[in-house]
């Protein structure tokens, strides 16, 4: 069986309509973030726009130096209350899989 991807079809390119809730959270989602803030955005539609809503994503700066994507990434932070935004020095990935 031959697949073709449509790339110009990429998910999160737009947004769909968020919510935000109190619903238990059965799966943790744990994101790294360095300076992405020009890549974020698309990221951030992608984990929002699941079908599958019973989810936390922690999301966690290691350290950014930009301050323009650090505004982006705090502005996306605060539009759901199951996304928890953790502000960090540089640290190893393996210490955050391990507190996550």
């Amino acid at each position: 069986m031959n697949v073709e991807f449509e790339y110009e079809k990429q998910p999160g390119l737009r947004r769909k309509c968020y919510k935000s809730s109190s619903i238990p959270h059965f799966v943790s989602i744990i994101t790294p973030f360095y300076n992405a803030g020009k890549y974020f955005e698309q990221t951030f539609n992608c984990v929002m726009n699941q079908t599958f809503e019973w989810f936390e994503w922690i999301i966690v700066d290691d350290g950014s130096t930009n301050e323009a994507d650090l505004a982006i990434l705090e502005k996306l932070a605060v539009t759901d209350s199951r996304i928890k935004l953790v502000l960090s020095d540089r640290l190893f990935k393996s210490h955050f899989v391990r507190w996550g």
